[in-house]
């Protein structure tokens, strides 16, 4: 429910490789898909909220994503 919720609202998500969530987050473009490594999801984490040029391209596209669906 929360990927949903997050593509409602273009707000970049970083998720596990899970099911079918690389569906829908593409690496690199509107979010991103990890391994369950906890230092690696708060890398980027970090990176994603530390700089606003990604944030708002993974955020345009992920708006763009949602709009097709």
């Amino acid at each position: 429910m929360s990927l949903i919720e997050a593509l409602c609202f273009s707000k970049p998500v970083i998720a596990s490789n899970v099911g079918g969530i690389s569906e829908i987050i593409l690496n690199n473009q509107n979010g991103y898909t990890l391994n369950n490594e906890e230092d690696f999801f708060a890398e980027k984490i970090r990176y994603v909220l530390g700089n606003d040029k990604i944030y708002q391209e993974f955020s345009k596209n992920l708006l763009k994503y949602f709009m097709k669906i």
